[in-house]
């Protein structure tokens, strides 16, 4: 039987943040007012301003090499090499 995702309630629940944790990313991120910017976790970078997130818009942007972007299932699907839906299956499991 196929589960069914409830994304609006999904993205107001579980933050980027939450996700940078839960791969161990956060510790690289530094807080600047309702931001954070650290290397890209996507693709590996080093630079520690390339990936930014927005805490308020709950969303984060890749300004290297990857030029990857979008919130947190958006963030698990690319990361892991899922489909959207699965990315957001996933954090419904994790979270």
């Amino acid at each position: 039987m196929s589960r069914c995702v409830d994304f609006k309630a999904m993205k107001a629940a579980v933050s980027l943040l939450q996700v940078l944790e839960h791969f161990g990313f956060a510790e690289s991120f530094k807080r600047s007012g309702n931001s954070l910017s650290g290397p890209c976790p996507l693709h590996g970078g080093e630079n520690r301003t390339q990936f930014r997130v927005s805490l308020e818009k709950n969303c984060g942007n890749c300004f290297g090499t990857c030029k990857g972007r979008g919130n947190a299932p958006e963030f698990v699907a690319c990361k892991e090499g899922l489909t959207l839906r699965e990315g957001a299956l996933a954090l419904c499991d994790w979270f």
